[in-house]
This record gives structure tokens, sequence and C-alpha cells, in this order.
């Protein structure tokens, strides 16, 4: 339920188009339910991310200010790390980080996840650029 204040867009060109897809939930303070039903994928190959035997080499930059443990140890910046297998955990500023070289992602997220680039330098190594602490205004 997303509430009758919070509407939800679900058409990019509703404008270009002349259309409206915006869905308004007059009941917010009773949740409905969405089904999604998908056809047979017999024959389909649905990848799983969270399976990946590859051994990585890491090589991490670290933004100013911030902190990356990893099995116990802070991280130097631009400092390879050899073996690394899936998910490569670290401790970003006190936040846990699983990360997912092959396909890219962080779980779980946290805000200060988006900052966190995967870059691929071969199929079994990987710059892994962790964000600087916002600095105080």
């Amino acid at each position: 339920s997303f509430g009758e204040e919070q509407p939800i867009y679900t058409f990019a060109y509703d404008d270009a188009l002349g259309q409206d897809g915006t869905l308004h939930d007059p009941n917010a303070n009773n949740l409905s339910t969405a089904v999604i039903t998908i056809g047979d994928l017999s024959g389909t190959n649905v990848p799983n991310p969270y399976a990946d035997d590859t051994i990585y080499t890491v090589t991490p930059f670290i933004g100013d200010g911030s902190t990356v443990i990893y099995n116990g140890k802070p991280l130097e910046y631009g400092e390879s790390i050899e073996g690394v297998t899936i998910p490569f955990t670290v401790t970003v500023n006190g936040e846990v980080a699983n990360i997912y070289i092959r396909d890219g992602f962080v779980r779980p997220y946290y805000d200060g996840a988006y900052g966190i680039v995967i870059d691929h330098t071969n199929n079994t190594a990987a710059n892994i650029t962790f964000p600087g602490v916002p600095k105080a205004e």
C-alpha cells in the first residue's frame, strides 16, 4: 500500500502519449494484495547471481575518511587481495556489505552502498571503489 498521498507513476511516457499511468490508493488503511503470475519457464535459463564459484583478485580504492574491514583487518588503498570468494563480505564504515562481483551488486542495501563501484578488470579480477565519508556541512 502506498497511500493516497503517495501516487506511483507507472509509465515513463505518460505525458508524451497523453495517458495517465498514475496509481492512487484511496483505501490506504486497508492493505491490498498484488499477485503476479509468471508463465511456464521450461527451457529458460534463470541466472542465480548469488552462485559464483570464481576466485577473485580484488583491488580496493577507498575514499577519504572511510574504513573498510575484510577478515578483521583494514584494507589499504590500492593493495590487491587474492583468493576472494563470493560474497566478498566487508564492513564499510560500520556497515556490513556483501559484494557480488560478477553481477556487480551489494546486499544488504544501505545508504553508503550506493557509492560502492565494482569495475571488472577481467573475469577473475576487479577494482572496487568505496566512497569517502561525506564532509560535515
